[in-house]
């Protein structure tokens, strides 16, 4: 009898490994994933950064095409450091750690990650003013020249109008914004949770 409870001990443990091991490892691969992701729009912003800034270069004193860069410039930066701090958070995970203290990390990154995506989509529209001035300077055409006064302070109006129903939207569809990998991360870790609560 003690025997056979021994083994059933024995199979209940090396089952419960097994599911920790497969769960952790679904989380880190997701993980992994976002870390790519990340990676790339960081690269590629970093890109953006080096076109803005010698642009800026090029008109610094021609401050209707200087500032519209440093607005830019500064909107890149904020997208940098916070896909930085994105890919600190990631490399930071100890697989070996509890479950809950997991989950807790993860909790973190997810509200990073929302917040990152959902600032960039919320200002995006403000930068397209911008946007134009320094894309149109760059082909030789002159924005101010090019359209009307109307025109620019319709467009400032029309960007800054469409930030508050982007984060209505954002806000509804958390998950969505936040992206797939986190949300499968966290359904492994929850899997893992519920299985030991069980228990």
């Amino acid at each position: 009898m003690e025997h056979a409870e021994l083994k059933l001990k024995k199979s209940l443990r090396l089952n419960t490994l097994l599911l920790q091991h497969a769960n952790t490892r679904k989380t880190a691969e997701e993980l992994g994933k976002l870390s790519r992701r990340v990676a790339v729009e960081l690269v590629g912003t970093f890109i953006g950064i080096l076109l803005v800034g010698s642009f800026a270069a090029d008109h610094v004193r021609e401050p209707r095409f200087f500032l519209p860069a440093v607005a830019l410039w500064v909107y890149a930066i904020g997208l940098i450091v916070a896909n930085i701090r994105q890919i600190a958070e990631i490399k930071g995970f100890d697989y070996d750690e509890p479950v809950a203290a997991l989950e807790t990390k993860l909790e973190t990154l997810r509200v990073l990650r929302f917040r990152t995506v959902l600032a960039a989509l919320a200002l995006a529209p403000a930068m397209w003013v911008p946007l134009s001035i320094v894309a149109l300077r760059a082909f030789g055409i002159d924005a101010y020249v090019a359209t009307n006064e109307a025109w620019l302070v319709t467009s400032v109006l029309c960007g800054l109008a469409v930030i508050s129903p982007a984060i209505w939207i954002a806000r509804r569809h958390r998950d969505a914004v936040a992206g797939h990998e986190l949300v499968a991360a966290y359904q492994s870790l929850d899997s893992l949770r519920r299985f030991s609560e069980d228990r």
